[in-house]
């Protein structure tokens, strides 16, 4: 087991990014340093001409230091050695002004003052440690210290201040490089650790955004394996969940390199405390780094041997002060330490994967129930219509006078009977329709036939739907055309369309106008003088089981069939607008779309789900007769 390698990886890329900055700082000391050389060569000139010869050797020597530093940057850069290189470069020139200044016998005084502003230029321009400035420092303080003590200069000063002057600069500029390369290591390791918790937290946030989309358990727990290995870069990556014992765990699903192994591990219990080290997994936010050159046990290396595993990262899966699982990657090729951001990223995930795991369980027993729920609506709604077709049957014939005239009050009571009886059936076929759709068994089954014909037999039917005995009812075709749709499906939309204008239209006239337009869409208008929709709830009266408040007035129906004309619109293809002035009525347009296939199968509105086939709806006959037709009932 091996610690994180936190602090030695930081070091490293904290030297890397010295090297840049060296890199990035070196023009501009170049040039600090020409500027100053150029001032120095005009002052000896002016006062000195006769060290001319010296000093263009002098400018010649310093020159060369600079050049390579300039022509080999790049590649001192590669190899991680600008910062010395750089440092050796500026001793260089130093120890080429001491030895020049020996030569002309300079003044030592103003040899020192060179030298320490050189120091403390040096520790501010330079991002060196303590360690390369005092390799910089060195070799000029000792050969300043040999020369004024074996070959004393000329000096305006006493000896002890200049050697005290020098002595002072150069611990002085030790302090400085010093001082500052602690700031820049806190400055580095505050912002590497911005950096890795953005990465940590980016890397999270797409693998819960991945997570979230998941269906299924199992589909959870493939779609976290094969992100985490992929994220973390791994030869192999499985999720332990506890099986029926508290601390037994199998693999539950798994991602690899070599999948034959993979299969072997299926088969293999993993207790706690056949691996000791595995409960320190059950201390919060910890996790577990597993190295086969310096495994816990023997037990552990014959496992990491036996699945060719050199390292490996493991982290729990905990809810509720319970561990029920682990979340484990591992590497075959290095036994390298894992970098502290994967620790962090692998927890992340085991915590995500928890709640995940939940929420797809949770999902899947939602779906079971509404599934259990669709099945017993379908069937008790089935096993109602058979009665409830028995009882409208008998009625009609009632009402037909086949077994004796009803009249009077007698006459009333059927006609409710009837009327009530259809409103049943209607609300029986709209919890059949929603179930389907529900279900994502609405197939769209597509028809050809022309619209003449389409609307009569359609019209006929929607004369037959209960009314007030003071709103009329028309219907008609202004354009006559091709009409390529689930004829079934179309005719729902219409009922329930008609249907709930007659609801809210006590007297007055509601009006089907029907035209297939150039492009070959058909369009639909339902109008009505009603009490018409307030404007407020326009975009909420095809949601499903709402319904307009009115006071004074009792909900009529449950709110179904306008959810329905929204979905089955949506099935066809299709839009639905609605424009209503409260008071005086409604008009609802829908456009269709000319369907190409023979038979369309759409996908239902949920991710995953397909549509199945439907109950077999009649086709309409084609009716050859004229388009133009007004009919009124």
């Amino acid at each position: 087991m091996k610690a994180m390698p936190g602090r030695e990886s930081a070091l490293r890329a904290y030297r890397r990014e010295l090297e840049i900055l060296t890199a990035r700082r070196q023009p501009a000391a170049l040039l600090a340093g020409a500027a100053l050389s150029a001032f120095f060569f005009l002052m000896e000139l002016r006062f000195y001409p006769d060290r001319l010869p010296t000093l263009l050797l002098w400018l010649l020597l310093c020159a060369l230091p600079t050049v390579v530093l300039r022509v080999w940057r790049g590649k001192l850069l590669r190899r991680r050695v600008l910062s010395w290189a750089t440092a050796g470069g500026v001793s260089a020139v130093l120890l080429l002004l001491i030895g020049y200044a020996q030569r002309v016998h300079a003044d030592a005084s103003l040899v020192v003052v060179q030298l320490a502003s050189a120091f403390l230029i040096a520790s501010v321009m330079f991002p060196w440690p303590p360690g390369l400035h005092l390799l910089m420092v060195g070799p000029p303080l000792a050969a300043s210290a040999a020369f004024l003590w074996f070959h004393p200069l000329p000096t305006f000063a006493p000896l002890p201040y200049v050697w005290g002057l020098l002595a002072v600069a150069a611990v002085a500029s030790l302090l400085v490089a010093w001082h500052l390369d602690l700031q820049r290591w806190a400055i580095f390791r505050e912002s590497r650790a911005r950096d890795e918790a953005m990465l940590v937290a980016r890397s999270l946030l797409h693998v819960a955004g991945e997570l979230s989309a998941a269906g299924d358990p199992q589909t959870v727990l493939d779609r976290i394996v094969q992100r985490t290995r992929s994220l973390l870069q791994t030869d192999w990556c499985v999720i332990l969940l506890r099986s029926g014992e508290p601390a037994v765990f199998e693999i539950a699903a798994g991602s690899a390199n070599r999948s034959d192994l993979l299969q072997e591990g299926k088969g293999i219990e993993f207790r706690f405390d056949d691996y000791p080290t595995l409960h320190v997994l059950k201390n919060p936010g910890t996790v577990l780094e597993v190295s086969r050159d310096h495994p816990p046990d023997a037990r552990w290396r014959a496992l990491m041997v036996y699945f060719r595993t050199r390292s490996m990262l493991a982290a729990p899966m905990e809810r509720g002060g319970n561990i029920i699982g682990v979340l484990a990657v591992g590497r075959g090729s290095t036994d390298a330490p894992f970098p502290p951001r994967s620790a962090r990223i692998l927890l992340g995930i085991a915590r995500q994967a928890v709640v995940a795991l939940e929420n797809a369980k949770l999902f899947a027993d939602l779906e079971q129930a509404n599934r259990l729920k669709s099945e017993f609506v379908a069937a008790m709604s089935h096993e109602l219509r058979t009665p409830l077709n028995i009882v409208i049957g008998y009625a009609d014939l009632l009402a037909e006078g086949a077994f004796g005239e009803f009249a009077g009050e007698a006459g009333d009571a059927l006609d409710r009977i009837r009327q009530q009886s259809r409103e049943l059936l209607q609300l029986i076929d709209a919890t059949l329709d929603v179930n389907r759709l529900e279900a994502g068994s609405s197939a769209v089954d597509v028809t050809k036939t022309t619209l003449s014909a389409f609307v009569s037999s359609i019209g006929a039917q929607l004369e037959l739907l209960p009314r007030s005995g003071e709103t009329r009812f028309s219907y008609c075709v202004v354009e006559d055309g091709t009409l390529r749709t689930d004829i079934g499906k179309l005719g729902i939309i219409l009922r329930n369309l008609v249907g709930n204008a007659f609801k809210f239209t006590p007297r007055g006239e509601v009006r089907l106008i029907a035209t297939v337009e150039a492009g070959g869409q058909a369009v639909f208008t339902v109008q009505d003088t009603g009490v018409g929709i307030p404007q407020s709830e326009i975009d909420r009266i095809f949601d499903m089981f709402y319904q307009v408040a009115r006071p004074g007035e009792l909900p009529r129906g449950v709110g179904l069939g306008l959810y329905i004309v929204r979905r089955f619109v949506e099935l066809l293809r299709g839009t639905v607008k609605v424009e209503s002035n409260e008071g005086s009525g409604t008009s609802f347009t829908v456009t269709i779309p000319p369907l190409a296939q023979a038979r369309q199968v759409v996908a239902d509105h949920r991710e995953g789900v397909r549509g199945t086939a439907e109950e077999a709806i009649e086709s309409v006959p084609v009716d050859p007769s004229d388009t133009k037709r007004v009919h009124e009932g």
